[in-house]
């Protein structure tokens, strides 16, 4: 895959964890409002009708422009925004907490910005009784194998120059696709459309197509890059994937995330070999609505079931 991304671990030090863990799965209006400020470049309200949008790292981090090219548009219609938050699990209040940003192609150029704009937001945060009850104190490269490179002095981005630029193609290469079952455990509720409507059950044929659609989209978008693949063969492919048992059910919104979907895990068999790679990178990228936001985040798991 011609596909770069960056992972960057944010540790954030609270003095109300419980207040936090609240915040997160509802933070996009904030977090883009952290962008915005910091990097509008004409004070303009609709990206639209900016004279300097196509310069300005909002509109590109965004913007979501649609392609001009009828053909691509068909195949890949909306992009997604290439960036992708993992927050800290529910239920996990600690006073150091973790949140993983992985930044897709050319949002790597604006890392800086990144991580500016996740320090305002926590200063947005602050309105308990505290000044600064959240605090950004360390920031890290992680690589393929999940090793931190640390990138921060205190909580100020410092060596930015060390970030580990990393390839898709390196980190399929170090996971062997299962020759018969595998597991997908749904980490943060997932919430897939059909119809118009956000499915109450979980669909692994419409998970696998959107999963194709939201990976191929960040390459083109993103990373210049056009797959080179039968899509309509992969969705066939997809709809012939079997559930051998699972225990998915569908979770109403709750405090700890902004919006309901399914939860849950299964056991599926018969995944086509080149869907594998998106089921894999998917970890990364998360699916559904919400996915850049820490909704939709899973872990394929079992990767070898004996049979029955």
């Amino acid at each position: 895959m011609e596909f770069n991304y960056v992972r960057l671990r944010l540790t954030v030090a609270t003095d109300h964890p419980h207040g936090l863990i609240k915040r997160w799965y509802g933070c996009a209006p904030a977090f883009s409002t952290a962008v915005r400020n910091r990097a509008c470049l004409s004070g303009n309200t609709v990206c639209a009708a900016c004279r300097v949008s196509a310069t300005c790292a909002y509109h590109t981090i965004f913007g979501q422009d649609l392609t001009p090219d009828p053909v691509a548009l068909k195949r890949f219609q909306k992009p997604p925004l290439p960036f992708v938050f993992t927050f800290p699990a529910a239920g996990h209040a600690e006073r150091k907490q973790r949140c993983d940003l992985v930044l897709v192609g050319s949002a790597i150029n604006h890392l800086r910005l990144f991580v500016d704009a996740f320090g305002d937001m926590l200063a947005h945060f602050g309105d308990e009784a505290d000044d600064a009850p959240h605090r950004l104190v360390c920031i890290e490269s992680l690589d393929y194998d999940g090793a931190a490179h640390q990138l921060s002095d205190g909580g100020q981005l410092a060596h930015a120059g060390d970030v580990a630029v990393l390839d898709a193609a390196e980190l399929l290469r170090s996971r062997a696709r299962p020759p018969g079952r595998f597991g997908i455990a749904l980490v943060t509720p997932v919430r897939l459309v059909g119809d118009g409507k956000v499915l109450r059950d979980f669909d692994v044929s419409r998970f696998l197509r959107t999963l194709l659609r939201r990976v191929s989209a960040m390459a083109y978008y993103y990373c210049g890059w056009e797959m080179d693949l039968d899509f309509r063969r992969c969705a066939v492919g997809a709809g012939e994937v079997v559930a051998l048992s699972h225990q998915f059910r569908f979770v109403a919104a709750h405090e700890q995330f902004a919006t309901s979907g399914v939860a849950g895990s299964g056991v599926f068999s018969g995944c086509p070999e080149e869907l594998w790679p998106f089921l894999l990178m998917g970890e990364l990228l998360h699916v559904g609505k919400g996915a850049s936001f820490g909704m939709g985040c899973y872990s394929v798991v079992g990767m070898e079931y004996p049979e029955k």
